[in-house]
């Protein structure tokens, strides 16, 4: 994806990098096609103390690391703990969508999850860009 990415001229682009952080948890689920580490990454989150942006306390793929420091990059704007609250505040809003959501009959929700996922990445987009308020 940071590929793909790179070549289309799109590492400064707000959306694209969040997905590159947060769509590779779409194929995490387990043989009856939950998201049972999506439960647990957001107990996880839950948890985080860090004030540090990207810091989980864990060592991240090098592919991960690099496009949460472009990320980091696109929202230099907000104070180090502010880019980390709002990156655990959407992180947890998209592990939300794949644990209620995904796999669930669209009649339960009144969408698919296709239709969810897109209004959750926009609002996810909004969160993580908006400007800081003094």
């Amino acid at each position: 994806m940071l590929r793909d990415a790179e070549v289309a001229g799109r590492l400064k682009d707000a959306r694209t990098l969040l997905e590159i952080v947060l769509l590779p948890q779409l194929d995490l689920q387990d043989a009856d096609g939950n998201h049972s580490y999506a439960s647990f990454l957001s107990q996880y989150l839950l948890q985080s103390r860090s004030p540090e942006f990207g810091d989980f306390s864990g060592s991240e793929p090098p592919n991960l690391t690099r496009a949460l420091r472009l990320l980091r990059d696109r929202v230099d704007y907000l104070p180090p703990y502010v880019a980390q609250r709002r990156l655990i505040s959407i992180s947890l809003m998209f592990l939300n969508i794949l644990v209620r959501h995904h796999g669930a009959e669209e009649e339960i929700f009144g969408e698919t999850f296709a239709e969810a996922l897109e209004d959750t990445m926009e609002q996810i987009v909004s969160v993580m860009s908006m400007p800081l308020r003094l």
